[in-house]
């Protein structure tokens, strides 16, 4: 145990470091005050991009190692204000937290790699990539053996007729977590089922960097990891990706709501890294960013429908170019899998839209989907306790903000188009929703979650606001 949280600490610190020197460059490019809690979230997304450029490992540790020294520097140039910073907003973790936050941890790091997508793809890759010496093209990655259709041999489990169609295991799903792992366990020397389980507590770490930074108020803290734990469950530590997908995704709802509500710059760079993690996460990624992008519309629409538009609130050259920066990785495994050859399920394109044609004349598929995604995941009890604060809302006359609309039309663009791909996929489809409904759908899950803390956060401001302006405008008695 001592073992893994020395590498855990080492490891966290070098990520911390790295992602300080990048911190600080955006951070000028934006306009903002230095944000240490950004520190961790952004070296996970810059280590990853060496990784992808550079491909050795060794050359990557060696410019990693120069970069961190640089943050060094910076970090100590800034340790009056930020560090001050950090420890203030550090106060919401009284002990009951830590403890939970200490179990967590424990879990993921002492627990082995055992189910499913964890070891058969996400950490299996992971070796892949560890005995190729880096992020690189190898034979293995191409070899027919490691397909899906070869690790899944019953018929029952494949649409009709894609059997020993399905392109091989997931090679062309980001590569943030795989490679991390490898390239943590590069210098050991060997493989094991533990210790690259020390990717998972980094992204973990991440998160609880991200959430105190961008939630202002404790208790939308205490509310949003409560949920997460309870919510997620095993898939925080047992080697998926699917929690911490969802878990960003409402992080970056919280993060621009941040922004749009008082054109603060700060969160919309934390915005702006939540994307660049929540792509190099999993290829539902996509599908995240789309949402997100219509809940940007939709939330810059409402503005401008509001009597006095908030100061600074606008998507200019400089929003662009960091979004640009934090999605790089993104776009250079997009490059890359193009350049290697890498299939996806997508690239079956005329035998999967036979496929989605059977099914829709069949039916009955989407009223399957539905059953899966709505009513045996905890999305209608989410839905259902936000419209209940809506309707509480309007009885009580109170907070006429509208930022927990947005999250609420990027949660259903996003299961709209998690629908749309349950019908094209090459899998059974009850199967399939079988095995991945529950934990898909802890991204909108996630989403609702960030709209029922901004609903919830209006109407207690409502609450005390209109109360005290009462007071102040009451005339004394003659």
């Amino acid at each position: 145990m001592l073992k893994l949280l020395a590498i855990f600490s080492l490891w966290g610190v070098y990520l911390f470091l790295l992602g300080t020197t990048v911190v600080g460059l955006t951070s000028r490019l934006a306009r903002v005050k230095f944000d240490p809690f950004l520190s961790l979230p952004v070296g996970l997304i810059v280590n990853l991009l060496l990784s992808l450029v550079l491909a050795k490992y060794s050359l990557v540790n060696l410019v990693g190692g120069v970069l961190a020294i640089f943050g060094a520097v910076v970090l100590w140039k800034q340790r009056m204000t930020s560090l001050g910073a950090l420890g203030g907003r550090l106060t919401f973790w009284v002990a009951p937290f830590w403890l939970v936050v200490l179990v967590v941890f424990q879990m993921i790091l002492t627990e082995p790699l055992c189910d499913w997508d964890a070891r058969s793809y996400w950490f299996f890759q992971a070796k892949v990539i560890f005995h190729g010496g880096g992020l690189r093209l190898t034979p293995d990655w191409v070899n027919p053996e490691y397909s899906v259709g070869k690790m899944l041999t019953n018929p029952e489990h494949f649409a009709p007729g894609m059997m020993g169609q399905v392109p091989g295991g997931h090679w062309g799903y980001p590569k943030l977590v795989p490679s991390l792992a490898a390239q943590i366990m590069t210098p050991l020397g060997f493989w094991n089922e533990f210790l690259p389980k020390i990717s998972i507590a980094l992204v973990f770490a991440a998160f609880l960097s991200l959430l105190c930074g961008i939630t202002k108020e404790w208790t939308n803290r205490a509310y949003f990891l409560g949920f997460a734990l309870a919510a997620s469950g095993v898939l925080l530590w047992n080697g998926y990706v699917d929690a911490y997908l969802g878990l960003f995704s409402g992080l970056a709802c919280l993060a621009w709501a941040g922004y749009a509500r008082q054109g603060d710059r700060n969160q919309f760079l934390r915005f702006a890294v939540c994307v660049g993690l929540l792509t190099s996460l999993k290829t539902e990624g996509l599908f995240v960013l789309l949402s997100l992008f219509s809940m940007i519309t939709v939330s810059l629409w409402l503005k401008t429908k509001e009597a006095t538009r908030s100061k600074g609130v606008r998507i200019g050259v400089r929003e662009v170019i960091l979004l640009c920066v934090f999605l790089a990785p993104f776009v250079v495994w997009g490059f890359l899998k193009s350049h290697w050859g890498i299939k996806n399920w997508s690239d079956l394109s005329p035998s999967l839209v036979e496929v989605a044609r059977d099914r829709i004349w069949a039916g009955k598929s989407f009223a399957m989907i539905a059953w899966w995604l709505v009513w045996k995941s905890e999305f209608w009890r989410l839905l259902l306790l936000l419209l209940s604060l809506v309707w509480l809302g309007g009885v009580i006359g109170k907070s006429a903000e509208r930022d927990y609309i947005p999250p609420i039309v990027a949660a259903f663009v996003y299961v709209t188009l998690l629908t749309a791909a349950f019908i094209v996929s090459p899998l059974n489809l009850h199967f399939h929703l079988e095995t991945s409904a529950g934990r898909l759908m802890l991204t909108p899950g996630f989403m609702l979650l960030a709209s029922i803390c901004l609903r919830a956060e209006g109407l207690w401001e409502g609450l005390r606001e209109p109360r005290g302006r009462e007071e102040v405008q009451t005339p004394s008695p003659a």
